[in-house]
């Protein structure tokens, strides 16, 4: 793929929305990735601006409340996403981040019905 041309890359296209539309129709789904914490991540991921081998001006914050993440959930009404994705900028939480994802995972679940 990264060594084709632009006219084989658009015949690949091509039969990609053929197939799509053959399974899906023309819906699409929309997912939303959003920062729970952001900057100064630990880990050295290399397609990542929060990873510590690259320098990038990544505003930093702590981990959000978990009320901050149910704000920033997508409706279920057509208007935003469908999936919400939340990254923490590491490895694994700690349990205190744990315990906020997993309250704020229980009232997106509860309040909009996912």
């Amino acid at each position: 793929m990264l060594n084709s041309s632009d006219v084989e890359l658009l015949d690949v296209l091509q039969a990609t929305c053929l197939i799509r539309k053959n399974f899906f129709g023309k819906k699409i789904s929309l997912h939303v990735l959003k920062n729970a914490k952001s900057g100064a991540c630990p880990e050295n991921c290399s397609f990542c601006s929060q990873s510590k081998s690259v320098s990038t001006e990544v505003e930093e914050y702590p981990m959000e409340s978990a009320d901050e993440i149910v704000a920033g959930a997508p409706r279920r009404n057509g208007h935003a996403g469908s999936a919400l994705l939340r990254d923490s900028n590491s490895r694994a939480p700690s349990e205190s981040e744990m315990q906020t994802i997993c309250e704020a995972a229980f009232f997106i679940r509860r309040i909009f019905l996912i």
